[in-house]
This record gives structure tokens, sequence and C-alpha cells, in this order.
């Protein structure tokens, strides 16, 4: 999808955009791309399938990443959480500090990045992997 302007929707080769939607919301108006539009409807109306929602989820990650829809700006935050909570366990690693199973899922099941920052920052000196937790 290289050349693409940005702001621009793709549908396929050659295909024509689709239209821009406007939205107001708190007495803001958006202008939402039609794209963002059927990609969140679909996502909510497979909801109720987990499975077909997560197998959506993965196309939306692997082709459509050009999407700046809330589910993709979703997918792309936990893709960032993922790799935080792999340099926290990086760092307590190559401290050779011990990291208990419960120290390590704490790490690894939490999606707040500023959390994880503040656990990386401590990784560096905390004298134990549960030390990292503690506030500063």
């Amino acid at each position: 999808m290289s050349g693409q302007s940005p702001g621009k929707d793709v549908v396929g080769h050659g295909a024509a955009p689709l239209p821009q939607f406007f939205v107001e919301t708190s007495g803001v108006r958006m202008a939402v791309s039609g794209v963002d539009i059927l990609t969140e409807l679909i996502a909510k109306g497979m909801a109720c399938n987990p499975a077909a929602l997560e197998t959506w989820r993965d196309l939306v990650r692997k082709d459509l990443s050009f999407f700046s829809s809330p589910i993709s700006e979703e997918i792309r935050e936990e893709g960032r959480a993922q790799g935080r909570a792999e340099d926290i366990l990086l760092v307590l690693e190559q401290r050779a500090l011990d990291v208990p199973d419960q120290a390590r899922e704490r790490i690894t099941e939490c999606g707040d990045t500023q959390i994880m920052r503040h656990w990386l920052a401590r990784a560096v000196t905390a004298p134990t992997a549960e030390e990292i937790f503690e506030a500063a």
C-alpha cells in the first residue's frame, strides 16, 4: 500500500475510496472515513462471537494496518504493551534477577503502557523483580 496518501481509503487496487462521513460528538464534528466505520461495524457485529471477532482482529492487525479506526488503534496499543512487557522481562533477565511466575504474569497481563513504563524504569535498579511494582 505504499504511495497511499494519508487519509485516503484503500479498498482494493483500482477501487474507489469509500466516502467520508461526519460524526458529531459533544459538539465536535469530525470527518470519519467509510473504511473506519465499516471496520468498527464489523467488529461490533462480531462481538457476540469471540472466535469470529478474534479472526477479524487478526485481519485488521495483518492486512489493514493503514486504518486509523478505534479497533486498529486498540490492536496497536496491545502490541505496544506486549513489547513493553518483553522489555521489562529482558532487563530483569539481563540483571540475572529471578522473576517469579506471579510477577511474570502481572507484567505480561498488564495493558497499561504508562504503568509498564514505570515498571521498566524500576527494572533497571530494583533489587528484586517484585520491587518494580512499588511506587518510586
